[in-house]
């Protein structure tokens, strides 16, 4: 069931690499329990932090989905994810994610655009 498969994805978390993120990623977009995707969310950010190029890919990749994704947790989630990415592809995904965290993440976004151009 659900809870057997958010202890397994917690695991692969710590242990998993690269080539988990596929498997991962389909999890993260098939699976009908909010809290497995959450799990496969987590696990995503976790093996994609020890690589600094995977981790900017991955997250954005990771992000687009989450943002479409029915929990708000997860999209919560996700507009965190996006408000640490820069670009304007995070700025177009946040600008899809319809929460008062995704607006404000979008100002500050705009706004350190505009002090850096």
């Amino acid at each position: 069931g659900a809870p057997v498969r958010q202890l397994a994805l917690s695991g692969l978390s710590y242990v998993g690499g690269k080539t988990d993120l596929d498997e991962l990623s389909a999890v993260l977009r098939s699976d009908t329990e909010p809290r497995v995707r959450q799990a496969a969310a987590t696990a995503i950010v976790r093996i994609t932090d020890a690589d600094p190029a995977v981790t900017a890919a991955q997250n954005l990749s990771w992000a687009q989905v989450a943002a479409a994704d029915p929990n708000q947790a997860l999209r919560e989630q996700a507009v965190a994810m996006l408000g640490d990415l820069n670009g304007d592809d995070a700025v177009s995904a946040l600008g899809q994610i319809d929460t008062p965290t995704a607006r404000v993440a979008v100002r500050k976004l705009v706004d350190s655009a505009r002090d850096t151009g």
